[in-house]
C-alpha cells in the first residue's frame, strides 16, 4: 500500500500500514508515514538525505481505509515541502 510521487524537485514515497488490534486477521484501520528525498540526489536541509515522517494517524484512531491514509500522507508530504520552499526562500 504505496504511494510514489514528484512534487517539484522532491521525490515522495507515501507508504500506508493496516493496524490489527483486535484480531491479527481483522484490520482495525490504517497509519501513514512518507519520506521525502531530492530528485536531484542532493541533500535536504541540514545535510539530511531522506525526511521521514512519524507514524500519522487521527488523533487516537487510525484512517478507515488505505486511499484515506494515503491522502493524508500525501497532504502532510506537500505541506512539509511547502515549508522546504519558504525556508529556502528566507534563509
Amino acid at each position: 500500500m504505496r504511494r510514489d510521487l514528484t512534487i517539484d524537485k522532491y521525490v515522495v514515497t507515501i507508504s500506508a500500514k493496516p493496524k490489527r488490534i483486535a484480531s491479527p486477521n481483522v484490520v482495525t484501520g490504517y497509519t501513514v508515514r512518507f519520506a521525502i528525498t531530492r530528485v536531484d540526489g542532493k541533500s535536504l536541509a541540514g545535510n539530511v538525505s531522506t525526511e521521514v515522517s512519524e507514524e500519522i494517524a487521527p488523533k487516537d484512531n487510525y484512517f478507515a481505509s488505505v486511499n484515506s491514509a494515503l491522502d493524508a500522507g500525501e497532504r502532510e508530504a506537500r505541506a512539509r515541502i511547502s515549508h522546504f520552499g519558504a525556508r529556502g526562500r528566507h534563509g
